[in-house]
């Protein structure tokens, strides 16, 4: 994986650190809202469209002509993306479970969601229910976007670009029209749009010159950010739709000055290698750290910026020893590991 590549852990470290205080800001009071204020209120937005346009391009850079070639089915397609996201999911899953039910007890057991949860079709599906670990909807939209990729690029091949831009209209006008029907709930159309841009930008790069792919994306992404905030109808959320994460993400692999800034190792970097972990963990680690320190009534009267701060420490330490235990367990459980 050369530079072009290794900067976009960097943007994944920002990004998921965005989705974290997103999803953390109000337990601890806001605290640093002055300086964190964007994140609280955008943070989700904006980590959630980047992970997704980031997935539609690595995917399209790992398997675009395997699966076009036919190189690869189906099945061990998506093998290979469930047995790197699956194990976590049902892990953090089954922990926010034990939790439920300590807070409620056994109602909280109801079949019907509890197989819909073990089979990751609780969001987004048939309808839209929030997962025990409800950062999670995130997964149950994206596995419907892996069988679109690959019924996408079997089927169209080299015309797949042409019903990529589709799908992502096709994203748009759900989340636009708020549609509530299956496969069609607004976090579809989120997944839809971003997810399917991604596969545009790695089609951009894969053809035509470095000029004509800055200027055309953001001449179009410039235009349809404008009309979403002119019609009323969108705001911020669009603008990263269509401007800010893409540019982004062609400023990080594209443009060597950001390559070799983001490449370099930083924190935020060191968030992006252990995102995946921190995506599945960062809500059950809050859950049992605010549960166990509310014993202490001399840490519950600190600052909330203290207490933030220690949080995510925590979630670093313990996700980091997740990542390097992760290479061991993969060698028991799948012999052969699946490539990213």
């Amino acid at each position: 994986m050369d530079n072009r590549w290794k900067s976009l852990d960097t943007l994944k470290g920002i990004a998921i650190f965005a989705v974290v205080l997103f999803h953390v800001g109000g337990a601890f009071s806001d605290a640093f809202s002055g300086a964190l204020g964007f994140f609280y209120r955008w943070g989700g937005y904006f980590g959630n469209y980047l992970f997704f346009m980031v997935s539609g391009l690595c995917i399209s850079a790992g398997y675009r002509e395997r699966i076009s070639n036919h190189e690869i089915g189906f099945f061990p397609f998506m093998k290979r993306r469930l047995a790197k996201l699956y194990p976590l999911y049902f892990l953090t899953e089954l922990l926010c479970l034990v939790v439920l039910v300590w807070y409620r007890g056994a109602e909280a057991l109801g079949l019907r969601e509890l197989v819909r949860n073990l089979l990751c079709i609780n969001y987004g599906w048939f309808e839209n229910s929030l997962p025990y670990n409800f950062p999670c909807w995130f997964l149950s939209v994206l596995l419907q976007l892996y069988v679109l990729h690959f019924a996408v690029l079997r089927i169209f091949r080299e015309k797949s670009p042409w019903v990529f831009a589709l799908l992502a209209v096709w994203g748009e006008v759900i989340l636009k029209a708020g549609l509530q029907a299956p496969f069609c709930f607004a976090q579809n159309g989120e997944g839809l749009s971003n997810y399917f841009i991604g596969c545009l930008l790695f089609a951009l790069l894969s053809r035509g010159d470095r000029k004509h792919r800055w200027i055309g994306t953001g001449i179009v992404g410039g235009l349809l950010t404008a009309f979403a905030f002119a019609g009323g109808a969108g705001g911020v959320p669009d603008g990263f739709t269509f401007l800010i994460c893409p540019l982004l993400i062609l400023a990080a692999i594209d443009c060597a000055p950001v390559q070799k800034a983001l490449a370099h190792p930083a924190p935020y970097r060191a968030f992006g290698h252990i995102s995946t972990y921190i995506f599945f963990w960062h809500i059950p680690v809050l859950r049992f750290y605010t549960a166990l320190f509310s014993r202490f009534s001399w840490y519950g009267g600190t600052p909330a910026g203290v207490q933030l701060l220690g949080y995510l420490v925590l979630l670093y330490a313990f996700c980091r020893f997740c990542a390097r235990s992760a290479p061991a367990l993969r060698r028991i459980y799948f012999p052969q590991p699946p490539s990213a």
